[in-house]
């Protein structure tokens, strides 16, 4: 006659005794006497959760009632702007005045929204009992995020001038990511070097480039429409004739905030960005751009070493031949 096999207990170390609870979280089985031992254990790491969802509490506490909106460094550079230009900036200087107000208390209302409801989610879990180890983790990685975003949201902005004006106009700009973005901000714009269809060589800002074309203003055959009318950019980047291409650093992580991109033939192109650590994906996101539309592509991936460029498909514009060739400028990568 046939007998069923019992299976023992993870945590008896003699192997004989057999597991008759089976934990919904890790899905181990244990005998009673592991299984209170479990549940005890799980509890600690509540409380270890909780311990880090006061201690940001506090934070978040001091955080909100501190710094008043005037002293936010964007609108020191904005009264420093506003000093020089005298009288004919003072009307636009107050229209940034109130963008960084704006920007600043949404940044901290969204922060309080989604910490309220993870104290919603503990209290139940503590009162209830309910609770495993996914819940813990997801927890923990929620208020390390929420953290992250309160330590670094006064300093979340760049301030956009506009040289071809008598008078410079600016306009205050937010970034939501997790560190201030760096200097390759408008990179485009600024790299005067290039003065024809060339890749743009490994060592540039500290970054490998692989089939990163950059095209001069007099030399953007077909992509003339990358060029602003204000004149602030000058060159573009394509990815070398429709061939995937590559942003990476073999020595360090960096992070890649946004970019301007537009199909450069195709409308309906499909571009899929890759984000690796270590060899690893940890983001991916697929827009769909058209023909002579920019739009902007907010990423915010943080703690990167490669980031990859893939496009497909669409169908060309009328008056042009298929192309998966895409168009960008305004990278925001530090």
């Amino acid at each position: 006659m046939a007998t069923s096999t019992k299976q023992p207990c993870v945590k008896c170390s003699s192997g004989k005794t057999s597991g008759i609870f089976t934990c919904s979280g890790c899905q181990m089985l244990f005998c009673p006497k592991h299984s209170n031992e479990h549940r005890q254990e799980l509890a600690k790491e509540l409380d270890n959760v909780i311990y880090k969802h006061d201690s940001l509490k506090q934070q978040l506490t001091m955080e909100t009632s501190a710094t008043p909106a005037g002293g936010h460094p964007l609108l020191r550079q904005i009264q420093q702007w506003e000093q020089e230009s005298i009288e004919k900036i003072r009307m636009i200087a107050q229209k940034a005045r109130d963008e960084v107000d704006r920007l600043v208390n949404k940044n901290k209302e969204d922060i309080l929204k989604q910490f309220h409801l993870i104290t919603t989610q503990l209290q139940h879990a503590r009162q209830e009992d309910d609770f495993v180890e996914t819940d813990l983790d997801r927890w923990m990685k929620q208020l390390h995020k929420l953290k992250s975003d309160l330590n670094l949201s006064s300093a979340d902005g760049i301030i956009d001038t506009d040289p071809s004006l008598s008078i410079s106009m600016i306009n205050v700009k937010r970034y939501s990511n997790d560190r201030k973005p760096g200097k390759l901000s408008n990179a485009f714009a600024t790299y005067k070097i290039v003065r024809c269809k060339v890749l743009i060589p490994n060592g540039y800002h500290g970054l490998n480039w692989e089939n990163v074309r950059w095209m001069e203003k007099n030399f953007a055959t077909g992509y003339f429409f990358g060029m602003d009318e204000s004149g602030l950019t000058h060159h573009i980047a394509t990815n070398n004739s429709g061939n995937d291409m590559t942003i990476s650093s073999g020595h360090r992580t960096f992070d890649m905030y946004s970019f301007e991109a537009s199909a450069g033939r195709n409308n309906n192109l499909q571009l899929t960005i890759f984000g690796f650590c270590n060899g690893s994906e940890i983001y991916k996101k697929t827009v769909t751009l058209q023909f002579k539309q920019f739009q902007l592509i907010e990423l915010n991936w943080a703690t990167v070493d490669k980031i990859h460029f893939h496009s497909s498909g669409g169908t060309p514009h009328p008056g042009r031949r298929s192309s998966e060739d895409i168009i960008l400028k305004r990278i925001n990568v530090a």
